[in-house]
């Protein structure tokens, strides 16, 4: 147990890297509908952006982004921690 920092092993359950159960069950249903969800975005996405449907294809574009780009975090800088400032020197070669 790591108590000096506030965090507990895990006991119980399933073990790490073991799908959920309720997941496998919708994949599995999915297979046997001969349906792939991510397919068919991609082709509403295509349709949708071909007929000029510009915001239903960026919201399907954005969230299939998810999927192969990471979510950048906001940082907030508060006013001690904005840099100072930046130099530039130009030097003539």
């Amino acid at each position: 147990l790591r108590d000096n920092i506030g965090m507990r092993e895990k006991t119980g359950g399933r073990q790490k890297g073991t799908p959920n159960k309720i997941n496998q069950q919708v994949r599995d249903r999915l297979s046997e509908l001969d349906c792939d969800p991510l397919e068919s975005l991609v082709i509403l996405a295509k349709e949708a952006h071909a007929e000029k449907n510009t915001l239903l294809a960026a919201n399907i574009y954005k969230d299939l982004l998810s999927y192969v780009a990471p979510k950048n975090k906001a940082v907030d800088l508060s006013e001690t921690e904005k840099p100072e400032g930046i130099r530039v020197t130009i030097v003539d070669a």
